[in-house]
């Protein structure tokens, strides 16, 4: 018998908590670490099992779901995180760049919400979304399926350049920059 996945999420916000909820439905073991959010509030969302100190131990996946700075600092840190690490941030670059180890993949999931923190999180949150990743890793591609999401491997530099520009369009606009990624649905820009 195979056991559950394990994730640990640092920033149990609207995207963290989202993924944390839709993980939890596909049986996977989930803990948390935000200073903002107590161990009851997380498990009332259904959200986490767990309230961790640090991004060590024992985990198949790391997401860090914080604002870029927080995530930036977290990545540049010097700790032991057993799992693979994966960001959920606007931008790929800055953080690839942060990351100290072979083990992160920079990502990048199109949704969200005009709501923010764990109280707006919600199961399917990434559900027929675009997550962008800069390369496959196993259970990376795993999250996300399980999140209801799709993959989509992008150039972080050439991601980045695409979003900055999108921030400024109108939805069609949008549609155009992400489609210079090679991304032909509009389940990004809204």
């Amino acid at each position: 018998m195979h056991s559950a996945p394990r994730a640990l999420i640092a920033g149990l916000g609207l995207i963290g908590g989202s993924i944390g909820i839709a993980l939890r439905a596909r049986g996977w073991r989930v803990a948390f670490i935000d200073p903002n959010v107590d161990l009851h509030e997380a498990q009332r969302a259904g959200a986490a099992d767990e309230r961790v100190e640090s991004l060590d131990g024992p985990t198949d996946v790391i997401v860090i779901a914080t604002p870029i700075d927080v995530a930036i600092k977290l990545l540049g840190a010097r700790h032991s995180a057993l799992g693979t690490i994966t960001s959920v941030a606007s931008v790929m670059e800055p953080l690839r760049e942060a990351a100290r180890t072979e083990k992160f993949v920079a990502g990048h999931p199109l949704a969200g919400s005009h709501e923010r923190g764990l109280a707006a999180a919600r199961a399917d949150l990434m559900r027929d979304r675009v997550w962008f990743l800069e390369r496959h890793e196993e259970i990376i591609d795993r999250m996300v399926r399980d999140c209801g999401a799709r993959v989509e491997i992008v150039n972080a530099k050439e991601h980045d350049a695409a979003v900055a520009v999108s921030s400024h369009l109108s939805a069609a606009g949008c549609a155009r920059s992400f489609a210079s990624l090679g991304v032909t649905r509009r389940s990004g820009c809204r």
